[in-house]
């Protein structure tokens, strides 16, 4: 917990920072953003210590990537891309065919991601988060970012 709390003001600061640059940026640099946010928040999810906690930045995750007109989009969860984009996969699609490969890797993180919120067991939550982060990273690298 000290930890967070001390890397917790970076974090924002850079968010911030983020957001400002994503003003006018194109879809790519959007998705690119919001990806950055998206794996931050699910590596939170990984360090969660209960499920619970895991299950509140799994959604912040499903957030950035859906976006606000997703299917799966809570609402009543923070959504740590507001204003970054439109959601990794609306603005994946915007991108075409150059960002097929990065969304495909998100598509499967989604789907993997929004399937988890109905998991109780601790350990199985723990290795679909891993399994989201890690769709999620491929995306990154698909980007070149």
């Amino acid at each position: 917990m000290r930890r967070f709390q001390q890397i917790f003001p970076v974090v924002v600061t850079l968010l911030v920072f983020m957001t400002v640059d994503a003003m006018g940026a194109s879809p790519m640099e959007q998705a690119k953003n919001q990806l950055e946010t998206a794996i931050y928040h699910g590596k939170a999810a990984s360090g969660a210590d209960t499920v619970d906690k895991m299950k509140a930045h799994l959604k912040h995750v499903i957030n950035c990537i859906e976006g606000p007109e997703g299917k799966a989009f809570d609402s009543s969860a923070l959504n740590p891309c507001k204003g970054q984009g439109n959601g990794i996969i609306p603005d994946l699609k915007a991108v075409g065919s150059e960002a097929a490969k990065a969304l495909e890797h998100v598509q499967e993180s989604d789907s993997i991601a929004v399937s988890s919120l109905e998991v109780s067991d601790l350990d199985k939550l723990h290795s679909n988060i891993d399994e989201v982060i890690n769709h999620l990273e491929e995306a990154k690298k698909a980007l070149g970012k």
